[in-house]
């Protein structure tokens, strides 16, 4: 079995590692901010309010812009309007994908003829080049996800989050069944 207390140890241990290393990165990149503004006292209260205000984690638009079936903006700013709207679009986004696609000259069932007998999927192995390629295509102008963590706290610490990617990508990998 894949799930044995010497993998959680490890599992525990990256994940311990990976914690201290962004802890250290805040740390490292906040005392560094508070140095460039401590000449300015409006920057630096600026600063300290900015890390202490509480900023909303939802909110919901009040107004979008679409345009309608003859090509005319629209402004929705009832909340109703605005949810039918993005389900309309989320509805639609496959179909619509789907249309722009060539049609293919064979069907779905030459593939399962043409199939091999053993009929498996299979997973392998990753390296550092393979992770490297993911972390280089994240693009930094992006929000963070619900971990908070930036892409550009990845891309700057990725030398120390490679191998311990790597292992956990691959631990995964080696215990999915």
């Amino acid at each position: 079995m894949c799930f044995n207390d010497t993998l959680k140890t490890k599992y525990c241990k990256f994940r311990n590692y990976v914690s201290n290393t962004i802890k250290s990165a805040k740390t490292s990149y906040l005392s560094k901010k508070f140095e460039e503004c401590k000449s300015n006292n409006n920057e630096k209260w600026k600063f300290i309010t900015n890390l202490i205000t509480k900023k909303p984690t939802e909110q919901s638009p009040s107004l979008i812009k679409k345009q309608d079936a003859t090509g005319t903006t629209i402004e929705l700013t009832e909340p109703s309007e605005i949810v039918e709207s993005f389900n309309e679009f989320f509805v639609s986004v496959g179909e619509k994908l789907a249309s722009t696609l060539p049609e293919s000259p064979r069907s779905f069932e030459y593939y399962f003829e043409q199939a091999p007998e053993n009929r498996y999927f299979e997973f392998y192995e990753i390296g550092p080049p393979e992770i490297l390629s993911i972390i280089d295509s994240l693009e930094t102008k992006k929000a963070t996800g619900h971990d908070m963590i930036s892409t550009r706290a990845i891309k700057e610490n990725r030398s120390t989050l490679l191998p311990v990617s790597v292992e956990l990508v691959n631990l995964i990998i080696k215990c999915s069944f």
